[in-house]
Parts: C-alpha cells; structure tokens; sequence
C-alpha cells in the first residue's frame, strides 16, 4: 500500500511541476509571453538660436542616411565644420538633411541656410536608422504634444549623435524632437 501511495505522490508531483508534464514538442509550441516594449521617455528642453545648412531631397527616407553621407562629402570639401551632429527634417513627400554651422557660413549649390530661433523642443532618445520603429517613435511624440496641451510648430527631425563614430546603422543613437509651444 505504501509502495501505490508513493508512486501516486510521484505522478501527481509530475503533473503538477511546470514542464513535467509536456511533451517537448508540447514545450517548443508554447508560445512565451509577450513583453511590451516600454515607452522611450520623452522630455523637454530648449535649444539656442543656430542657422542650419541643408540639402533638400526627395524619394524615401530611408535614403537619408546616403544623403547625410553625401553632406559630409560636400562640407570636407568647403572645409565647413559642423555645429552639431547631422539631421534629417521630414517635411511631407520631402525630407531635408543637414548640420547646425556657424552664422558666417554661405550656402552654394543646392544647400540652403535657415535660421531657427531659440525653441522649446519635446525630444525622446532611441537607436537605429529610420524604419518602422522610428515612425512609431514620431506618432508616439507627436500624441504626447498633443496629450501634454503643446501643440507641435513645425515636423520632426531625427538627430544623430553619434554620426561621426562610423556605427551601422541599427546602432545610431538618435534624438528624436519636434518644436512646440503652448496653444495661445
């Protein structure tokens, strides 16, 4: 009788233990559970008064990273040194790439200078080129102005900081803003 009673513990225990009593095809075809991939923390902060020197393309965004390329190539040649790392402005069916420089520098050829007053910017971090990913990150900043009672003063551009370090692409760091202001 002690010999069935502990064969039955043993048979219940199995059963009972997580993974005793799947088969390991039973296991593989589990499907694990899904995380939600937290939110990137956005945040504030205000950026000077800087002249952007820039290119306008059209075509797919995800050329914009030969299009910063093709920048870098042209500002080696004017010996133009950058003020800040690279950007890529998304305008409608067009984008812009270019770099903050100095005030005294010209354009020539098809670069043009901007002026951006100082400006309140919502920003958010995150890493890699521009992809799906990314144009989430954009609809999740542009429904946190909204969500916060800012209202967004012109399209997001994507900056990114660690250009000049020759990462590949999955492994740029960049800071995603958009100019805001409060509704007047």
């Amino acid at each position: 009788m002690v010999k069935q009673a502990s064969w039955l513990l043993i048979i219940i225990v199995l059963l009972l233990v997580p993974g005793c009593s799947e088969t390991e095809e039973e296991q593989a075809d589990a499907v694990p559970p899904t995380v939600e991939e937290p939110l990137p923390a956005i945040s504030t902060m205000y950026l000077p008064e800087c002249y952007l020197l820039y290119v306008e393309r059209g075509g797919e965004e995800q050329d914009s990273l030969a299009a910063i390329s093709e920048l870098e190539v042209l500002l080696s040649e004017h010996e133009v040194a950058p003020a800040g790392p690279p950007f890529v402005f998304y305008a409608g069916d067009s984008y812009r790439v270019g770099v903050a420089v100095d005030e005294a520098v010209e354009p020539w050829g098809e670069l043009r200078v901007e002026k951006l007053p100082r400006r309140l910017v919502a920003y958010l971090e995150t890493l890699g080129a521009y992809g799906e990913g990314r144009v989430e990150e954009h609809e999740q900043l542009l429904a946190w102005v909204w969500e916060s009672g800012f209202q967004a003063e012109e399209d997001i551009r994507d900056y990114y900081l660690n250009w000049d370090t020759e990462q590949s692409p999955e492994y740029l760091m960049a800071e995603v803003t958009v100019w805001i202001s409060l509704p007047e």
